[in-house]
């Protein structure tokens, strides 16, 4: 039986925790190639994530033996081109992305690669895809690099879990280790990669075995663990940015097992809570423009915030 001095003690950690996440979360809105916020991308201020999609650094739409080699053979230069063009253009909301991507821009970037692989299936990867996939990561952050050396860059999906929490995590950790370890210009890839960042998409309805699995911490135990490996075998800890959706991801009339575009509050104000140790930074990921505005962005993030301070209330145990 607990003494009440011992009680009283986890009361107060507990409260001091609530108050904290409920203060300090930061969430950060990104949308392909525009800026929902130029400044805060411009200033380095955490509230804002560019995204570059795939074609904005010449990766590819497709997988096979073909997209693997074009993705592959894409040069410096070829990149350099086709980043130079998209940054002298004006984005969705009319401004141009050179006046807020450039030599004094201190924000977070996103690096949204998914084909020709990406690395939510890097368990199942060979050494030879691995090495093919992060060399031409860091092929385009070195280019990258040339227009925003200050920016903090990240890329999709490294550091991931399984989906569902579950798959081989031992193997996944290895995996990433070696991606980590991956040579281009005489650096690693741990080393030019400036956060890590987790996707905790919702996919699964209330019910399903994945749901509960995601629910009781098992995805994010994953992620923990994945940054512990990388720490342990590279030296050091890299800053952690997971990205969400504001919706559940999916198609029911395909697949009766998936929830689409429904709210996902719940499933992501549990999740940060269960990362709240880890990081209070979380991008979120919207599909279209409109949706970061007007009412409908204030009353999501309004809802969302809401969200996390009740689940923080309620007593959890982080895997």
């Amino acid at each position: 039986m607990l003494s009440i001095r011992k009680f009283m003690i986890r009361l107060r950690r507990k409260m001091t925790a609530m108050f904290t996440i409920r203060r300090n979360v930061v969430l950060a809105p990104g949308v392909i190639r525009v800026a929902t916020s130029p400044t805060d991308v411009l200033k380095g201020k955490k509230t804002s994530m560019f995204w570059f999609g795939n074609e904005d650094l010449l990766a590819v739409n497709d997988t096979g033996p073909e997209a693997v080699r074009e993705y592959a053979e894409k040069t410096e230069d070829q990149i350099r081109k086709k980043l130079a063009s998209l940054l002298k253009n004006g984005d969705a909301n009319g401004v141009v992305r050179n006046t807020y991507l450039n030599i004094d821009t201190r924000g977070y970037i996103i690096i949204d690669i998914e084909k020709p692989f990406n690395f939510i299936s890097i368990e199942n990867f060979s050494d030879r895809e691995i090495e093919i996939f992060v060399k031409g990561l860091m092929k385009r952050i070195k280019v990258l690099r040339e227009f925003c050396p200050r920016a903090k860059i990240g890329v999709w999906r490294y550091g991931t879990s399984h989906n569902s929490g579950l798959g081989d995590i031992d193997k996944r950790i290895k995996n990433f280790v070696k991606a980590s370890k991956v040579e281009y210009n005489s650096e690693i890839f741990y080393d030019v990669v400036d956060f890590l960042s987790p996707v905790l998409y919702h996919y699964f309805p209330e019910g399903h075995p994945a749901y509960d699995r995601i629910m009781r911490g098992d995805r994010t135990s994953q992620a923990r663990q994945i940054r512990r490996g990388l720490r342990n075998e590279l030296g050091y800890m890299k800053p952690t940015i997971p990205i969400i959706s504001h919706q559940t991801e999916g198609n029911t009339t395909s697949n009766p097992d998936h929830s689409s575009n429904e709210n996902a509050d719940l499933q992501n104000a549990t999740e940060i809570n269960q990362m709240a140790k880890e990081t209070r930074h979380i991008s979120i990921w919207y599909a279209l423009l409109a949706e970061t505005k007007g009412d409908y962005f204030d009353d999501h993030i309004s809802s969302l915030r809401s969200k996390i301070k009740e689940v923080a209330s309620r007593p959890f145990r982080v895997r």
